[in-house]
């Protein structure tokens, strides 16, 4: 299918976080690993990019508009919108700068702390939960400890 954003740039190249700093490296193979869904980034498309730059691939361009596949010291971490975007859901669907539920993917959960500290080097308004927290805070209907929005 194809990608419906045509607005949205894409930087294609490695970005990696180590040390608290955000770092590029011309890639044109940039591909996420295999790993599932282990959470929630809720904040704004602008957000993600002025502290961690423009993604750096379209997804699947099916049911993802735009993805950030970020390398750290323990793993990959993967920031991309699922399933609510013009890709898959045409016209009904939001534009890339108006999202604002972000799915996170990692094998290892010491991983995201990375992309944590990045958020909060920049002061960044964000809430990020964990998978379980999030079924929980369903059901219950209460707050993260990561929620800094």
């Amino acid at each position: 299918m194809k990608n419906n954003n045509s607005n949205i740039e894409y930087k294609y190249h490695r970005i990696i976080i180590k040390e608290s700093k955000v770092s590029f490296i011309e890639d044109s193979t940039t591909e996420r690993k295999d790993c599932g869904v282990s959470g929630f980034l809720f904040t704004t498309y602008d957000t993600i990019c002025r502290c961690i730059g423009k993604p750096n691939s379209k997804g699947d361009s099916y049911k993802v508009d735009a993805e950030w596949i970020i390398d750290t010291p323990i793993g990959q971490v993967s920031i991309f919108n699922y399933k609510n975007g013009k890709n898959y859901l045409g016209n009904d669907g939001m534009e890339v700068n108006m999202i604002q539920q972000w799915s996170v993917a990692y094998n290892y959960e010491k991983a995201i702390s990375y992309v944590i500290d990045i958020l909060e080097l920049h002061k960044a308004k964000y809430i990020f939960r964990p998978m379980e927290e999030q079924e929980e805070s369903t059901k219950k209907n209460t707050k993260n400890s990561y929620n800094a929005w």
